[in-house]
């Protein structure tokens, strides 16, 4: 894996709302585990898991989508962003996928709680909805990660053969059980990307 350095100049923007704190936080997340999720599907592919790779992928695109939003939301309010290099540890599939567990995991259990918090004591309903709405999808993806994980053993699991990610919130899923409309954010499925096949 390459040795990549991650840093980010922060800029104060509107210093009063510590929610653009929390939004150059949740991008610099975002952007780390899209760059991580890809490199990781690269891998999975090199070890003839065709499709953890594709929910790798998958997971990118979400990634994406919810970095895409963010900055969106930080940029309406003053706030500014520096350079992000994204930093991540590679190795053996199991530990990609691990890895990419314990991930979703601190976003959905302490990241995206405490923005949330923090965005809704600033009445700032937009980017609290953004919080809501990725949190919802890392949800996904943590269940989606673990459930590869456990496939690797158990080969009666069976995975997706392709995928489905809401461009507007990052909801990541199964194409052949997609909701429609996005049971996250009420999108369109015409919009979805399609992942596969």
């Amino acid at each position: 894996m390459p040795a990549l350095c991650f840093s980010c100049n922060r800029q104060p923007g509107n210093a009063g709302l510590q929610s653009l704190e929390s939004l150059i936080f949740a991008i610099e997340a975002e952007i780390t585990a899209n760059a991580k999720y890809l490199y990781y599907a690269e891998q999975a592919l090199a070890d003839s898991q065709p499709q953890i790779a594709l929910l790798f992928e998958a997971a990118a695109v979400s990634e994406k989508a919810h970095a895409d939003r963010q900055i969106t939301m930080l940029l309406s309010h003053g706030g500014t962003l520096g350079k992000i290099r994204p930093d991540f540890p590679g190795g053996e599939i199991t530990d990609n996928l691990q890895n990419a567990i314990e991930t979703e995991t601190y976003e959905v259990l302490d990241m995206y709680p405490r923005f949330i918090g923090i965005s809704r004591s600033e009445k700032l309903p937009e980017v609290t909805e953004t919080f809501e709405w990725a949190l919802k999808a890392e949800e996904k993806h943590r269940d989606l990660f673990s459930m590869a994980l456990a496939s690797l053993e158990n080969p009666g699991i069976s995975l997706a053969e392709a995928y489905v990610v809401c461009p507007r919130c990052g909801n990541t899923m199964d194409a052949a059980h997609q909701s429609d409309p996005c049971d996250i954010c009420g999108n369109e499925a015409s919009k979805y990307i399609l992942i596969g096949q």
